[in-house]
């Protein structure tokens, strides 16, 4: 899974990820939105679940980071910091390292929280897992 961690224990609402019947019967799944973001910022990988990130999905995202006010993580703005870096803009190099360093910074601190917490949940006696139905997509 995207955090590993059971949909129960986000402290936001999941993020609802249009994939298509193909991958599922309803055309979305849920996940854990931020750990999506900067997993995608961090890594610069834009597969997920199987396929490539569309610009619906992009500003699908950047809508519910800013929306469930997540942090000032954005894809949009760091694929434009890209191509102008690509275009030999140094600034935009630099500007375009500093996000993708950041989001793996919130990244490694996010997965640190949701460890545990899940710790917690299995110290008070509660399944490590939640039902199917509150479980995050996995990868």
């Amino acid at each position: 899974a995207l955090s590993g961690s059971p949909l129960s224990l986000l402290p936001s609402p999941p993020f609802k990820f249009q994939v298509g019947r193909k991958i599922s019967p309803d055309g979305w799944v849920l996940v854990d939105g931020q750990c999506l973001i900067l997993k995608v910022l961090s890594e610069w990988n834009f597969e997920v679940l199987g396929r490539t990130l569309t610009r619906a999905n992009i500003e699908a995202l950047d809508e519910y980071m800013r929306r469930c006010k997540l942090g000032p993580w954005r894809v949009a703005p760091a694929i434009q910091a890209f191509v102008l870096a690509s275009r030999g803009d140094v600034a935009a190099l630099v500007e375009w390292e500093q996000r993708k360093g950041s989001a793996a910074e919130k990244l490694s601190k996010l997965q640190e929280i949701q460890r545990v917490r899940q710790g917690k949940q299995q110290r008070r006696g509660s399944k490590a897992a939640a039902p199917p139905e509150t479980s995050e997509a996995s990868f």
